[in-house]
């Protein structure tokens, strides 16, 4: 049987030449979250109730990083 979690992932600015298979999930996995602004906190390492967190995630998002929906598959294979 297998669980799965909805939340959020913060993705980096990527380029036509990058392969988005490999590089979203190696920089992304991270920063998951169950809620767009903990998945911030996560990449941008302050708290949410930290005064200056949206000018820390405005200057990720200035720079090219995204909040993007996400699911978590959690397998449970008793074998």
């Amino acid at each position: 049987m297998n669980y799965t979690i909805k939340g959020f992932v913060i993705i980096p600015p990527l380029n036509a030449w990058d392969d988005k298979d490999k590089v979203i999930p190696s920089m992304s996995y991270h920063t998951f979250g169950l809620t767009a602004p903990e998945a911030w906190s996560k990449h941008t390492h302050r708290m949410i109730n930290d005064y200056e967190f949206s000018v820390h995630v405005q200057r990720w998002h200035d720079r090219g990083y995204r909040v993007k929906a996400a699911t978590l598959t959690i397998e449970d294979n008793d074998e």
